[in-house]
């Protein structure tokens, strides 16, 4: 299940900027900073190759190749879940089945994840999507071996970040994970608090 977050101070603070017409940070950059400060939490990263094509949506890692069964299911809403901030609980489902081949008429996307967890025992991953830019390698295949190396060689320091651009972050926890069981409440609010 994924977790989204809606922070309504935040919110009233935007549109308040917006009209003082007041140079207002961009997304890339205020998550880049929460990662750099979140840094202390990092936990893995993960690079995929995502092929998307008029069959569906394919995934290629390290390991295998793998076709995306998307089933899509409402959002849920929990307003005011910490001091004015709503979560937005995503609990579709994507179910992966290998295959053995990809059409040959597709679009192919590199995607960079990175995951942070307070305790290798918690139950809870801040997830932050993104790519990289100014990246010269001319193929997929290239792409992917220099990100891996890079990021491998930087893994204990902030160098892992440069040149990142977030797209999309989030909480991944387990399926039917109660968000209102005490321990996994606090673990959620640590992080909140951390980002906000």
């Amino acid at each position: 299940m994924k977790i989204y977050f809606e922070n309504q101070n935040q919110n009233q603070n935007q549109k308040q900027n917006e009209k003082q017409n007041e140079k207002k940070e961009s997304f890339s950059e205020s998550i880049l900073k929460k990662m750099i400060f979140l840094d202390k939490y990092f936990s893995t990263f993960e690079i995929n190759n995502e092929i998307y094509c008029e069959e569906g949506i394919f995934t290629i890692d390290e390991k295998s190749l793998q076709k995306c069964l998307i089933i899509d299911k409402p959002i849920i809403k929990v307003e005011n879940y910490y001091k004015n901030i709503d979560l937005l609980l995503d609990t579709s489902e994507i179910i992966k089945e290998d295959v053995f081949q990809i059409p040959s008429n597709h679009i192919t996307l590199l995607s960079v994840k990175f995951y942070y967890k307070l305790t290798p025992e918690s139950k809870i991953h801040f997830v932050v999507e993104g790519n990289f830019i100014n990246n010269t390698s001319k193929t997929n295949e290239k792409n992917f071996e220099f990100i891996y190396n890079d990021l491998t060689k930087n893994i204990k320091n902030i160098k892992k970040y440069a040149n990142f651009i977030p797209s999309n972050y989030y909480f991944e926890v387990p399926k039917y994970q109660d968000i209102h069981n005490y321990f996994f409440r606090e673990d959620l609010i640590v992080f909140l608090s951390d980002l906000n």
